[in-house]
């Protein structure tokens, strides 16, 4: 297993590399109508020079609870 700090490293990285991608995707829907779009690469970096109006971008984190509660124990193991 690769450490924490390595794997978020690894996938910040892949995130950045697929939101071309994704943003050739969505320039490519009508600009008639608004879009909803949602996918862990769609950092708020990479989105926001794109955004016409800023402040109606929404981005939901998972609270600590949250996350603890649902991928901090797994088959009785405790995330490091």
């Amino acid at each position: 297993m690769r450490p924490v700090e390595q794997q978020g490293v690894e996938e910040m990285t892949l995130y950045r590399e697929e939101f071309p991608l994704i943003l050739e995707e969505l320039l490519a829907l009508p600009r008639s109508e608004p879009h909803l779009a949602e996918g862990a690469a769609l950092l708020p970096a990479c989105v926001l020079p794109f955004l016409l109006e800023p402040q109606r971008a929404i981005w939901i984190v998972p609270t600590a609870e949250f996350q603890l509660h649902h991928y901090g124990v797994e088959h009785g193991q405790k995330m490091r």
